[in-house]
């Protein structure tokens, strides 16, 4: 995603919300994947992580990296599921 699409995506465009999926859906899955190892697990993970990720989008702080930001949020996301 360029900088423009991760400023809409901070200001809750949905458009840019598809975006961000179409971009790190892949990356945020195999995060959830390899630390939970399950794919039914994972695919929940990996939702989870993109509405908390639309929650927090007005936090997001455009001077870092989307990768890494939600990998944060899976890395979460996936031990609050590990820990149910």
């Amino acid at each position: 995603m360029d900088r423009g699409e991760a400023s809409r995506f901070r200001d809750a465009d949905p458009g840019a919300v598809r975006a961000l999926y179409r971009a790190y859906g892949g990356l945020v899955f195999g995060v959830a994947h390899n630390l939970l190892g399950d794919r039914r697990l994972a695919e929940e993970a990996t939702e989870q992580a993109f509405v908390q990720a639309w929650r927090a989008a007005g936090d997001y702080d455009l001077t870092q990296e989307l990768g890494p930001w939600l990998a944060v949020i899976t890395w979460r996301a996936a031990m609050d599921i590990q820990r149910r």
